[in-house]
């Protein structure tokens, strides 16, 4: 009789066997940094995007997309599908060498595909703290890494500065790695970085499918200013209706952004691989339009917007996103406003892939792929809290079309630019819809019914117009929305002109109760305080500086259960008692 070591371990064996013999869909997550809503073509922009509008055209766009004011929150809704406010990790982004990161105990997403046979990689941006090797992205379930840990670095030569002090942050996997990141301009280093994890993947015959996360430095500003470390490239004498210098190099950094969703997916076609793919496209948060804090503008646009990043008014929270699938060949092509939130990209996605997203534990994020694969505008969400934050005593929450709001205080150093809607940079160029059929994107996965006359169709519905009148403006912005509440119907007024809490008194009661219920699960976040023993030494780097004893406990957790074609196995168990 075989013991029960055994007949788990055969049990594994045979699942695994399933696994190569099924060609699972290759997933590609490209995370854009401080991207504004009014970047890029499909919503208006002046500058051009041609691949990201032929993706967004030929795919669906996600018109009500979430994710949290600033970047590490963001990315840590993305890779554990839950609330930040319930990880300690909701009150803005990590400093270098603070100790604040998040628990390896929480269960990420490369973990959880790897157990669905996937192959795992990050290519960019990790910035979820690294104060020991524990927390490091090679050690939470991707195979390999290849960008730097903490927030922005120099386009030019690898480093990061942080309150006076410079260092290194240039990483393949564990290794330094500087030599590789100086000279080049990082945006389009990290885009030739996925792309030849996408010609390995395809070189080696692996059958279990590609699960990719690239976080692109673009178009976060860099050490310098933004006019002192421009891109190699540039639209050149195209742009120059542009008057705004820095908004003209702001155009060129999202030309290497563009390339880069050009560069992944012609990668794709190339390697045969296009046709069982999906790509998705985000922005972790708004652009930061001006910044009176850490001076870290980078002239970007949300207009007409109001907010920026760090904000809770829209500009700061809702981002551009699209989707695109080959198994979407088949739909209408279409505009969604369905209620979307970036914590549940690891739910539907890991229903792409073929897991049953009912295993995955304790997250906040929803499954949408049955509902995108219909082509149905009709979201299984039907509301979100956008954030809460303690020391800020900040929060928001959506329900339908009722968005409840209270922001940053008057007097915080961010709040003078949190009600910034933006200029209007629109119209100035023409908008040129034979660059996008001719772009990478576009040649890789066109489809036969995509013309002009859809185009202007889909670019006018993803287009947000003009809402405010100026003296709806010049009232949203002297309206204090951090001693009370703010109440705003974003179906009819999407750039919250229009406070209407003091005759909607009943609605704002119920929406009140609901995140006051909701900070009940607040997990108060560490203090961002700089460990000076983390700052760079002898090596000249930011790396992890807490040794085994100070990092005890913080074990690194693992899926406990995967179901797979209706056979679920315990592998943690097979593994402890092996």
């Amino acid at each position: 009789m075989y013991s029960s070591t055994v007949i788990v371990v055969l049990l594994y064996c045979t699942t695994i066997v399933q696994l190569v013999a099924t060609e699972k869909p290759n997933l590609v997550i490209i995370v854009a940094d401080d991207m504004g809503w009014n970047d890029v073509g499909f919503h208006g922009s002046e500058i051009p995007t041609p691949n990201l509008d032929a993706l967004a055209y030929n795919g669906i766009i996600l018109n009500r997309h979430y994710a949290l004011p600033s970047c590490t929150p963001s990315r840590s809704a993305l890779l554990t599908g839950k609330y930040p406010y319930k990880l300690g990790m909701q009150e803005g982004p990590l400093p270098a060498s603070t100790s604040v990161a998040l628990d390896p105990k929480e269960i990420i997403m490369p973990q959880y595909f790897k157990e669905l046979g996937y192959n795992t990689h990050l290519v960019g941006k990790w910035h979820l703290g690294y104060p020991t090797k524990a927390h490091l992205p090679t050690n939470r379930g991707f195979e390999t890494f290849f960008g730097y840990l903490n927030g922005y670095l120099d386009y030019y030569d690898g480093t990061h500065f942080e309150n006076g002090i410079s260092g290194i942050d240039a990483w393949r996997n564990t290794t330094k790695a500087w030599q590789e990141f100086y000279d080049k301009y990082a945006t389009t280093l990290i885009s030739d970085e996925a792309v030849n994890v996408i010609d390995k993947h395809a070189a080696s015959g692996k059958q279990n499918g590609l699960f990719m996360v690239v976080g692109s430095p673009a178009t976060h500003r860099g050490n310098r200013d933004i006019h002192l470390e421009p891109p190699p490239f540039t639209f050149g004498e195209r742009l120059n209706n542009i008057t705004d210098r820095n908004r003209r190099v702001y155009a060129d950094m999202m030309k290497g952004l563009d390339d880069c969703v050009g560069n992944i997916t012609e990668a794709l076609n190339r390697n045969k691989m296009i046709n069982n793919s999906v790509i998705v496209f985000i922005s972790d948060n708004g652009a930061a339009t001006t910044d009176t804090q850490w001076h870290y503008e980078n002239h970007g646009s949300n207009w007409p917007l109001k907010g920026e990043k760090m904000s809770l008014h829209e500009g700061g929270v809702r981002t551009v996103a699209t989707i695109w699938s080959s198994e979407f060949t088949n739909l209408d092509l279409q505009v969604q406003n369905r209620l979307f939130h970036i914590s549940d990209w690891f739910p539907t996605l890991f229903a792409a892939a073929g897991g049953d997203p009912n295993k995955l534990v304790d997250i906040d994020g929803i499954n949408h792929w049955d509902s995108l694969k219909s082509g149905k505008n009709d979201s299984p969400r039907k509301e979100l809290v956008v954030d809460i934050q303690g020391r800020r005593n900040v929060q928001a929450y959506i329900k339908g079309k009722w968005k409840l709001i209270r922001d940053y205080e008057r007097n915080d150093s961010r709040a003078d630019t949190d009600d910034y809607h933006g200029m209007n940079l629109r119209g100035k160029i023409e908008y040129n819809i034979t660059e996008i059929f001719n772009s990478k994107v576009g040649l890789a996965i066109k489809r036969s019914d995509l013309n002009e006359n859809t185009i202007e169709r889909l670019r006018n519905e993803a287009t947000i117009a003009e809402c405010c009148t100026p003296e709806e403006k010049e009232k949203s912005q002297a309206n204090d929305c951090h001693s009370k509440y703010c109440l705003y119907n974003i179906d009819v007024d999407p750039c919250e002109c229009n406070d209407i809490a003091a005759t909607n008194s009943v609605i704002v009661q119920q929406l009140a109760s609901i995140l006051e219920e909701q900070r009940k699960n607040l997990v108060e976040e560490g203090s961002f305080d700089l460990d000076s023993k983390g700052f760079p030494g002898e090596s000249n780097y930011w790396e992890p500086w807490l040794d085994n004893e100070a990092a005890k406990g913080q074990e690194i957790a693992k899926p406990l259960m995967v179901s797979l074609t209706g056979l679920t196995l315990s592998l943690n168990l097979a593994r402890n008692n092996n």
